[in-house]
């Protein structure tokens, strides 16, 4: 008799599935991205990832202290990230940091602004510190779709 497939434990807990497909199309995301994709980006990535949106708004609506939840919720965050991709280590080696650190300011954080909004800040910005405190190369800050979206720059004469 066959014993029955062990999933990894990291992949038995809600969060854990959640992160894995925030980061799953990592490298499309933020590959030579331009305005007009970052826009399409967004949506598509806010679409995707809605169930893990909808998680934290419900946690972050019925905690009583928010802004102890959003640190639960944040120390949650990137320690599964750490456990999923980076197994043992306290820092990432590479570039992979950096491909996490974009996707983290090019998306996650602003797409939580747009789909939880004070909840959303108040969760990136615990999500960030905890970040920041994790990695060695982990300094990064959150910022609003609108304000990325503004920085990148229009074609002009079809050269940029």
């Amino acid at each position: 008799m066959r014993e029955p497939f062990q999933v990894p434990f990291f992949k038995t807990g809600i969060m854990e599935q959640y992160i894995e497909k925030l980061f799953e199309n990592k490298k499309k995301l933020i590959f030579k991205l331009k305005k007009e994709k970052y826009a399409a980006y967004m949506n598509y990535f806010r679409k995707e990832n809605r169930p893990f949106f909808t998680y934290v708004n419900d946690r972050m609506e019925q905690a009583q202290e928010k802004e102890e939840e959003a640190k639960k919720l944040a120390a949650k965050f990137v320690g599964d990230v750490t456990q999923i991709y980076n197994p043992g280590k306290t820092s990432f080696f590479g570039d992979s940091i950096f491909d996490y650190n974009l996707l983290m300011v090019y998306y996650v954080f602003p797409a939580l602004a747009l789909e939880l909004q004070d909840n959303g800040r108040l969760l990136a910005g615990k999500i960030c510190e905890e970040w920041k405190r994790r990695f060695i190369n982990g300094n990064i800050g959150v910022s609003d779709y609108d304000t990325i979206y503004g920085s990148f720059r229009e074609k002009i004469f079809g050269i940029f």
